[in-house]
């Protein structure tokens, strides 16, 4: 059987379908760090800063957009299990415009005496909007600079 320029047309006519699948499953996939509102969680890292004390510091960098109509407030909270000062408790928050990416910034207080570079564990973020919860897995990762990373003198990017 020989194949026609009609049965291959007729082929790529059946492939179309299955693309436009694919490309909606990564949407939803995407959007699952949404809530509701719109709002968005974007990154998290974790970092140390033992310059400016006696004692070390951690603080992450947190990235949420707001693709909703209206400004919302957020929160977020962590527990993260660092190699070299065990469990540290990290939250913030503010308001994220319509429209906007909000980088937050929130830091511990200075009470961590071990200002080794380390590693933290993967953990589970929190957040919400006041009204509507979310959740996200975040990865382990290392503490860059051997924990002289300082938040008033680094961009928060992740």
């Amino acid at each position: 059987m020989t194949t026609t320029r009609r049965t291959l047309v007729k082929g790529a006519a059946w492939s179309v379908p299955v693309v436009a699948m694919a490309q909606t499953a990564h949407a939803v996939g995407a959007s699952q760090s949404c809530l509701e509102s719109g709002l968005c969680f974007g990154c998290a890292t974790v970092h140390k800063c033992c310059s400016g004390g006696p004692q070390a510091m951690y603080w992450a960098c947190i990235t949420f957009t707001n693709e909703g109509v209206e400004d919302v407030m957020v929160s977020f909270n962590f527990t993260v299990n660092t190699s070299a000062n065990g469990l540290v408790e990290i939250s913030g928050g503010g308001a994220v415009p319509a429209g906007q990416t909000v980088r937050f910034k929130p830091e511990t207080p200075r009470q961590y005496g071990n200002c080794s570079t380390g590693t933290y564990d993967a953990f589970v973020l929190h957040f919400t909007d006041g009204t509507n919860h979310g959740t996200v897995n975040i990865p382990g990762g290392s503490i860059d600079g051997g924990g002289n990373t300082c938040p008033q003198n680094t961009d928060c990017a992740c």
